[in-house]
């Protein structure tokens, strides 16, 4: 959810001040199979991408979620 205590903090603070809910929502980003995969893709070790398709299993959302991120997870950050 953050880096750093101090980054943690000031999220915190800020939801305070804006009166919002916090919480956590899973991301799979930091797991050694997606960082090693990313490394692969920027070493330019399989050359160039052209699709990504995420297998670690399904990912359910609410029609309106779906929406509103265009039908993409927050794990779609491969660019």
């Amino acid at each position: 959810m953050a880096h750093s205590l101090s980054e943690a903090t000031v999220m915190v603070e800020a939801h305070r001040e804006a009166g919002t809910t916090l919480m956590v929502g899973d991301s799979y980003v930091f797991h050694h199979p997606i960082v090693a995969a990313r490394a692969v893709i920027d070493n330019g070790d399989i050359g160039d991408e052209i699709h990504i398709r995420e297998t670690k299993g399904p990912w359910i959302m609410k029609p309106e979620e779906a929406a509103r991120l265009s039908g993409m997870s927050h794990e779609a950050n491969a660019t």
